[in-house]
């Protein structure tokens, strides 16, 4: 099973700071109760224990996390990693251990254009950083032979466990067994419409398609008025992206590449080609649907 590391591009911003997340001991008891509900509410025979994810705070647990781990995941949807830090967490992975690679990124980044064009562009004006870093990225994982995938979301829409009622929303998450965070993520909506929409959308946007998972980066973002006009409907669209689904992809990218390495040895695979850096780059878009996709599905 993948041994992963997430580092978030959004917290790389301190230059003073030798690894780019760290967090207080409060932040991490909020984060575990978003991801399993307050600690009077888990249920330790399941997902629903802090068994599964460790949140870290101090930079002695950054490197221990990095130096153990085979697979990182770089969250760079609104603020793209900086080369400094790139640097930074490569310098701390046991290369011997590493082994891929997973960028979640934005629809439009790699055209410099619709996901971050200017300032009336889909991405806020991220696009032409956001490209550079796949860039820099692409170019760190061949030198190193590390497989690559690069997920690109559109606008991000719920994350929550669905489900109208408490009884439904606790019913969701434990169906979904640790998919999606805790029925605690909708109280913190202030705004009624779009605390609405997130829930319909993890109730009605949770599958995936051949016609919403496209290759490469073939969609692009609307711009901020198309945006704006749609912020509030759950309507499955390709250029909206489910966290729920989006956070399924991912997992998907991680087991599917451990898989493929298992079979070559089986099969014997030469080193050489084992080593070869395989890159897949592809787009999540939203899809109306009830229930997640399967790993095989993915």
């Amino acid at each position: 099973m993948p041994r992963i590391a997430i580092v978030d591009g959004q917290n790389c911003v301190d230059p003073r700071n030798r690894y780019p997340v760290c967090v207080t001991a409060q932040l991490v008891k909020r984060e575990y109760a978003l991801m399993y509900g307050n600690e009077e509410e888990r249920d330790d025979n399941d997902h629903s224990s802090e068994k599964g994810v460790k949140l870290i705070s101090t930079g002695d647990e950054i490197e221990e996390a990095l130096q153990n781990a085979n697979s990182i995941v770089l969250v760079c949807y609104d603020t793209p990693i900086t080369n400094i830090y790139l640097d930074t967490i490569l310098e701390s992975v046991t290369e011997s251990n590493l082994s891929q690679i997973v960028m979640i990124s934005k629809m439009g980044a790699s055209k410099k254009i619709g996901g971050g064009g200017g300032f009336f562009g889909g991405g806020g004006g991220n696009g032409r950083s956001l490209s550079a870093c796949e860039d820099a990225i692409k170019t760190m994982a061949a030198s190193r032979n590390l497989d690559l995938s690069i997920v690109r979301a559109g606008v991000l829409k719920g994350g929550g466990p669905g489900g109208r009622s408490i009884h439904d929303q606790i019913s969701m998450a434990k169906k979904k067994k640790g998919w999606c965070l805790d029925r605690s993520y909708y109280g913190k909506i202030a705004d009624l419409s779009e605390f609405s929409c997130t829930q319909a959308h993890d109730q009605f946007s949770l599958s995936a398609t051949a016609s919403t998972i496209t290759a490469g980066d073939a969609i692009a973002l609307p711009n901020m008025f198309q945006q704006a006009g749609t912020k509030s409907s759950f309507e499955a669209r390709p250029y909206d992206t489910n966290r729920i689904v989006l956070a399924s992809s991912v997992v998907a990218s991680l087991l599917l590449s451990e898989k493929n390495k298992k079979e070559s040895k089986e099969k014997q695979v030469s080193n050489a080609q084992m080593k070869k850096t395989k890159i897949s780059e592809y787009s999540v878009g939203a899809a109306r649907g009830e229930k997640l996709p399967t790993i095989d599905e993915w």
